[in-house]
């Protein structure tokens, strides 16, 4: 094996020791950069923190669930309290009739006792008889017998009333089946055979729209059965527009 020069060794030697002399600040001069990257890191998690905080709390603050609740005394603001002429056309069992008729719009009536809810307003349509003269078409549907002027019973809760405020204000009657029943109010007129027989409002609804200026538009459908008469028979459907002004 040759052997290397003692002056080439010493130079090799002196060389490494210089490579290893630069390579320690490099390291540390790199040592360095997480310091700073972590610092970085920290600011920007603090960030989203606070958004995160404030996007939480504004929803709370502009909470509308209150606000849109009907108020007791607004919709007395945009609905005219009183009797209405109507026209109700439409279609019962089949069978096409248009009648001149009135609506009734009062406060609340009944505040305790109800089954279903004090309701915001009382509402009833009278078209025709249909218990006493039943022709084809004729309905009492009403959310309380006292707004019924010729009701024998006295302010007896019928059914559910929803308000909706805007605009105009939305009126639903939803009918409380049980208490049609017992007090025989809620009912229409329908062909059963030969005969027109009396049906009691099993189901279904009244919707009403007031725009504030005396006018009412709307539609009535419910469901009974035709008997009454003594006339057994399928369920009837009862569907018809509603439209008038306040007089």
């Amino acid at each position: 094996m040759a052997r290397v020069p003692a002056l080439v060794l010493a130079a090799v030697l002196t060389a490494a020791a210089v490579g290893c002399s630069h390579a320690e600040p490099d390291a540390a001069a790199v040592s360095t950069l997480p310091v700073a990257t972590t610092t970085a890191a920290a600011t920007t998690t603090t960030a989203p923190r606070s958004t995160t905080s404030t996007t939480t709390r504004a929803p709370r603050a502009s909470t509308t669930t209150r606000t849109s609740e009907p108020e007791p005394d607004k919709p007395d603001a945009v609905v005219g309290l009183g009797e209405y002429a109507v026209r109700v056309s439409g279609t019962v069992a089949g069978r096409p009739f248009r009648h001149e008729a009135h609506l009734y719009v009062t406060g609340t009536i009944a505040e305790v006792g109800t089954a279903n809810g004090v309701n915001a307003l009382d509402v009833c349509l009278a078209v025709g008889s249909p218990v006493g003269v039943p022709q084809v078409g004729a309905l009492w549907f009403g959310s309380n017998a006292g707004c019924f002027p010729a009701a024998s019973a006295a302010d007896v809760d019928l059914a559910r009333t929803t308000v909706t405020s805007g605009p105009t204000v939305e009126v639903t009657v939803e009918p409380d089946g049980t208490v049609t029943e017992a007090t025989g109010l809620n009912a229409f007129a329908a062909p059963a055979g030969a005969a027109i027989c009396p049906s009691d409002i099993g189901g279904g609804s009244l919707r009403l729209s007031f725009d504030g200026g005396g006018g009412v538009t709307g539609r009535v459908t419910v469901t009974g059965r035709a008997g009454l008469c003594g006339v057994g028979g399928a369920e009837t459907e009862y569907v018809a527009d509603v439209t008038g002004f306040l007089l």
